[in-house]
């Protein structure tokens, strides 16, 4: 465990003669020019935790690669972002609005085909309801 060792920079040689080496952790280390036969002399390393998510393809070959994912892909992250909420709130207003508007206009105003109309408003009321389920 080297994490959160204030490190440079790892060379690409420092793992050559860690061949028995089973888990390694990296997790608080920024490495800059990080390349796959860093680790390809480890042939036993089955545990590795990096501080990034992009560097687990450097590693192909080991079982198990920390973290899981890249941090944008949960709900939480993505929305961790102040500009990212508030256009997710903008654009949610605005579909909520354009579909109140459909629904009104399709009421309103007379249609040839009052099935088609019918089911506009079916999927208008549809996507409301499923859009203040979510807020």
């Amino acid at each position: 465990n080297i994490s959160h060792n204030p490190l440079l920079r790892i060379h690409p040689s420092h793992f050559n003669h860690l061949t028995q080496l089973q888990s390694l952790a990296l997790e608080g280390i920024e490495i800059p020019d990080i390349q796959t036969k860093m680790f390809l002399p480890m042939k036993n390393l089955s545990h590795i935790y990096f501080k990034k998510f992009q560097y687990c393809s450097y590693a192909p070959h080991v079982r198990s690669c920390k973290p899981n994912t890249d941090g944008i892909s949960s709900f939480e992250d993505l929305l961790a972002n102040m500009v990212l909420r508030v256009s997710v709130w903008v654009m949610a207003f605005i579909t909520c609005f354009g579909n109140l508007l459909v629904i009104g206009m399709r009421s309103l105003i007379r249609a040839e085909n009052n099935l088609h109309a019918a089911c506009i408003k079916v999927l208008c009321c549809k996507y409301l309801h499923i859009i203040t389920q979510r807020f």
